[in-house]
């Protein structure tokens, strides 16, 4: 009967939520609902339900989740907010931790494949989101190329997208620095293959560095372009922020 000292936050892949499990037991505390309906928990079944609109609107009820991001203070984990992505429809969800219920849901324009995500520290300024598929640049399915992707910077708060920069490859992996001034993200398929052969010419692929208060400069500058009310940052046309 004694209790766990930590918590770990699990994803939970193609069931769409986010386990709890107790550190050191390894008992199961809590699953958290997300992106699927379970009825165990009342979540999201009734057609009716607020919770449930939420996901139809936003995606459909079902998900994919990876990586779990939890709010920060003083770049501690402060147990406030939990963020978690949903790479098969492009989604972030946040989670509250004092009840450990979803909260908000948030589809994300102009990327495809929600993946690595990441708290800015030291105080969760943004949660950054890596669109980890590549689309045609004017978001138009008829267009074969140039394909690229997107980092979306989100405000922990509102849940809406401030911003997004522009990123060669597919982005996998996220973090930021531990000062706030750096995002950074793994890159595969540098090459922009669309084959496989293609995709692996390279021996090597890339980690993408954006300085974020640089990327905020490019925005308060008008020099971004805006596409479904997302500024987007082009890292060739401006140079150095």
């Amino acid at each position: 009967g004694e209790h766990d000292k930590y918590y770990a936050f699990l994803s939970g892949g193609q069931s769409g939520s986010v386990f709890v499990v107790g550190i050191p037991s390894g008992r199961l505390i809590r699953e958290i609902p997300v992106f699927e309906p379970r009825a165990a928990y009342g979540y999201a079944v009734h057609p009716n339900d607020p919770r449930r609109r939420q996901l139809e609107e936003t995606g459909g009820a079902w998900g994919d989740t990876h990586h779990p991001a939890p709010s920060e203070t003083d770049g501690v984990y402060d147990g406030k907010h939990l963020w978690i992505n949903d790479l098969a429809n492009g989604r972030l969800a946040r989670v509250r931790l004092d009840v450990f219920e979803t909260d908000r849901i948030l589809k994300i324009p102009n990327m495809q494949g929600a993946h690595g995500i990441a708290v800015i520290s030291p105080n969760t300024k943004y949660i950054g989101v890596n669109g980890e598929f590549e689309q045609p640049t004017d978001g138009l399915a008829t267009n074969p190329a140039p394909y690229t992707s997107v980092v979306s910077f989100i405000d922990p708060d509102s849940m809406a997208v401030k911003f997004q920069v522009r990123v060669n490859g597919n982005i996998d992996i996220a973090d930021s620095s531990k000062d706030g001034k750096y995002f950074f993200a793994t890159v595969y398929n540098l090459e922009q293959g669309k084959t496989l052969g293609g995709m692996i010419q390279f021996d090597r692929d890339a980690l993408a560095a954006i300085d974020i208060a640089a990327a905020e400069r490019v925005g308060a500058d008008g020099k971004a372009v805006v596409r479904n009310g997302v500024p987007i940052i082009d890292p060739e046309n401006a140079p150095g922020g």
